[in-house]
């Protein structure tokens, strides 16, 4: 398997990276709604959260979703991960 096949291997299973216009880097994404406080403030009218684009548009297509889903499940597992290495140092 090749480095190329690899990587698009990976990419099917946890998503890839996106190119914002906006930004000068590439970027990942997370839910918005595993947001906490914003799940909250959606709700308050006069909120910065209030009528959030990232719950309506092309984020509710399940492809969107199915990305978000696996890349907090990778972060998830790479979080605790990394608190069972530091209980050891």
């Amino acid at each position: 398997m090749t480095k190329a096949q690899r990587i698009t291997e990976i990419e099917e299973q946890i998503g890839s990276l996106s190119s914002p216009s906006k930004m000068p880097c590439y970027s990942y994404s997370i839910s918005a709604r595993d947001c906490i406080t914003g799940g909250k403030l959606v709700k308050l009218e006069n909120s910065i959260c209030h009528g959030c684009y990232a719950l309506k548009g092309n984020y509710n297509f399940s492809n969107v979703k199915n990305s978000a889903f696996a890349f907090s499940s990778l972060l998830s597992l790479i979080v605790s991960l990394l608190i069972i290495i530091l209980n050891f140092v």
